[in-house]
C-alpha cells in the first residue's frame, strides 16, 4: 500500500526552504561546538629580574620571586617563567666559558634552576648578542664586560641549555 501526500502549491519550495534551514542550523551548531572545544594557548608569561632589580640580583632575590609567583597564585594562572637577567655574570674563564658571580650566586646556577623547577616553574637566562652585557654599559657591572655571547654563542648555549 502506498500513501501519497497531497502536495499543495509551493510545497516543494517550502520543503527546500526547511531543508536549507536545517542544514544551516546543523552547520552553525557544528561550528559552535568546534569553537567551544578549542582552548587557546596563553602567551608566555613570567617575571624578569631586570624590570625591578637591574644588575642587583642574587640567589635569594631570585628564589624569593619564584616563591612569590607560586604563593600569590600567579603560577596557577599561567605565569611560568623566572627570567634571570643581567647581573649574574662575572666575566669569562681562560677557556672562554662564562663565569657566574661567586658572591651573588655562591652555589652557581644549577641549584638555583633546580629550585625554580621544583616549584613547577621554568628558568630563563639573559644574554647579549654583543661582546658585553647591558649591565656593563649602563650599570657599571664589570662582570658583564666580555660576558655577551659574541664569539661564544655555542659555548654559552651549551651552558644554558
Amino acid at each position: 500500500m502506498t500513501f501519497i501526500l497531497p502536495l499543495k502549491k509551493n510545497s516543494i519550495y517550502v520543503l527546500r526552504k526547511q531543508l536549507k534551514t536545517a542544514c544551516c542550523l546543523f552547520m552553525i551548531s557544528t561550528v559552535s561546538m568546534t569553537a567551544q572545544a578549542v582552548v587557546p594557548k596563553s602567551p608566555l608569561m613570567g617575571w624578569a629580574s631586570w624590570n625591578n632589580f637591574f644588575v642587583g640580583i642574587n640567589d635569594s632575590i631570585i628564589k624569593g620571586q619564584a616563591d612569590a609567583m607560586v604563593s600569590s597564585g600567579l603560577a596557577s594562572v599561567g605565569y611560568k617563567y623566572v627570567n634571570i637577567d643581567d647581573g649574574f655574570f662575572y666575566g669569562r674563564n681562560e677557556d672562554g666559558s662564562l663565569k657566574i658571580h661567586p658572591v651573588k650566586f655562591p652555589n652557581g646556577m644549577k641549584p638555583l634552576v633546580d629550585y625554580i623547577h621544583a616549584k613547577g616553574l621554568k628558568a630563563g637566562f639573559y644574554s647579549d648578542a654583543g661582546a658585553n652585557t647591558c649591565g656593563s654599559q649602563y650599570n657599571n657591572q664589570t662582570g658583564g664586560i666580555g660576558g655577551g655571547m659574541f664569539n661564544h654563542d655555542q659555548q654559552d648555549a651549551d651552558l644554558f641549555f
